[in-house]
């Protein structure tokens, strides 16, 4: 502590009032840094607190000295506020990765949704191919799908149920594969499908369908199109446990194509109420299959090859010679049954 100035003479005037201002002057810069340094105690008092732990009960911790970011701040509220935000960005990284959780697991429940058939009711999916949305549409009656593929994609694989494919009787211009759908009997209609007659058009057309490895597939009020250059098929069931082929119209001109009007491989099942005319090949099955041709079935103008069969047997109920250049074609280990 600087020491005052020792006062002399009194009498002394001047000098002695000099004497005591500058003793007022050193007093006021003493208190002045008293209060500094009692600030600055004060300070870091505040940012110390009593923790537990350590080589004693207690002992003193500076609050200014972030754990969480290994880092010292200049004041307690500074740490406090970094701490905060550092918090924060950290809670909003756990939620991205819960909402990505969150996501995955919806992911899982749509493919287990589209493996396994939930509801043991009667599923029916609906598709317009006028007024129709892939994107937006969830295949029911408000919201229908655009084409019969998404509404395929989206089926369950594990059912015990009917299911229905309804479609608004447009033209389709896909090629639709129906895959296997265990437990599962599957129709594939027009919404008009009770008045349809196979003897006039029908409107539900589709470039070509094929069925695989189903147990059970009815298609119905079905027509083929015309086009320029055909598919190798209209309609094509493989491995197919039981099949229905019911008011088809197999009509559209293909004797210069190479085309099967209908092809069936290694499946059993029946067409009822169908028209053939005009194909290079109305019907061929082959690999074990057996098909039953109703007497309801007609044929207009000739087409080039009727039935062909390999390695199977068509039963074939209509009267008459099948109406076709060549009317029936017997390869190895094929049988017709008139």
């Amino acid at each position: 502590m600087k020491k005052l100035n020792r006062l002399g003479d009194l009498l002394q005037g001047s000098e002695f009032r000099q004497l005591v201002d500058e003793n007022w002057d050193i007093i006021e810069k003493g208190i002045l840094s008293g209060e500094i340094e009692t600030k600055h105690l004060l300070n870091r008092v505040r940012n110390l607190v009593l923790t537990s732990g350590g080589n004693a009960p207690l002992e003193l911790s500076d609050l200014r000295l972030s754990k969480l970011q290994n880092k010292k701040f200049d004041l307690a509220k500074d740490r406090l506020d970094s701490d905060i935000d550092y918090l924060a960005v950290a809670l909003q990284i756990s939620l991205d990765r819960i909402d990505t959780i969150e996501k995955k697991n919806e992911a899982v429940q749509y493919m287990l949704d589209r493996l396994y058939g939930l509801d043991s009711g009667t599923i029916e999916v609906y598709v317009d191919g006028s007024k129709g949305n892939d994107i937006q549409g969830d295949g029911t009656f408000e919201k229908p799908y655009k084409t019969i593929t998404k509404a395929v994609i989206n089926l369950p694989r594990i059912v015990n149920t009917n299911i229905f494919i309804l479609c608004t009787p447009v033209l389709y211009d896909e090629e639709v594969t129906i895959p296997a759908i265990v437990g599962g009997r599957v129709y594939l209609r027009p919404t008009n499908f009770s008045s349809t007659n196979p003897l006039n058009p029908m409107g539900f057309q589709v470039k070509s369908i094929t069925a695989v490895n189903l147990d059970w597939i009815h298609i119905g009020g079905l027509e083929q199109p015309s086009y320029t250059s055909y598919p190798l098929h209209f309609i094509r069931i493989q491995n197919c446990g039981e099949f229905q082929l019911e008011k088809v119209r197999v009509t559209a001109n293909t004797k210069s194509s190479t085309m099967y009007g209908l092809l069936i491989h290694n499946s059993f099942g029946s067409i009822r109420n169908t028209r053939f005319q005009n194909q290079n090949i109305d019907l061929r099955a082959q690999f074990n299959s057996s098909v039953i041709i109703d007497a309801d079935c007609t044929h207009g103008t000739a087409s080039t090859r009727g039935l062909e069969v390999s390695f199977s047997k068509i039963m074939k109920e209509t009267s008459g010679t099948w109406s076709a250049t060549t009317p029936t074609a017997l390869g190895k280990g094929g049988f017709i049954y008139e």
